[in-house]
């Protein structure tokens, strides 16, 4: 891999150990700087790859209209944000980028459902240490659309409901 072609911050993938770490510099033309699970490490060019993180499992219901047999794809009323109920493979994604993942997830989850026009929608953050739950509780302020959220489930979701 040629490391000029690289930014600081892109997420590449350790052949030999399958380690995943995020591009922090480099030594010459050879040597790559990772840092993977906050530990700085120094591996061969030869040796890495690009990584893209896994997609967010999409759910999806299918709606037939009677008139043209349109398959339209629906939001579902709810998001569980636990990783592995995001992604099957969310073993692979380095604790740096957990929190960052499972917000995004919720952020395009909210703008989906504002696109479908839900009237409410609820986000399962869990009960944990509470720092997923602090960041959807700030990232609902961001939209306009929402109105009005409350705690569900002994503070372990959010219900948000919308208004257009």
């Amino acid at each position: 891999m040629n490391l000029k072609d690289l930014w600081i911050g892109d997420l590449l993938k350790v052949k030999s150990t399958g380690k995943i770490g995020s591009y922090e510099g480099n030594i010459g033309n050879d040597i790559a700087i990772l840092k993977v699970v906050n530990k700085k490490v120094e591996v061969l060019n030869t040796d890495i790859v690009r990584y893209d993180p896994p997609k967010v499992k999409e759910e999806t219901k299918k709606v037939y209209k009677t008139s043209s047999y349109k398959v339209e794809r629906m939001v579902a009323d709810e998001i569980d944000l636990h990783l592995e109920k995001l992604t099957p493979s969310h073993l692979q994604i380095i604790p740096e980028i957990k929190l960052d993942f499972q917000v995004n997830a919720c952020i395009s989850y909210l703008q989906r459902a504002i696109e479908a026009r839900k009237a409410k929608v609820t986000i399962i953050h869990g009960k944990g240490t509470g720092t997923l739950k602090a960041e959807v509780h700030h990232l609902v302020q961001d939209f306009k659309q929402i109105y009005h959220s409350h705690e569900k489930n002994d503070g372990g979701a959010l219900e948000v409901w919308f208004k257009y």
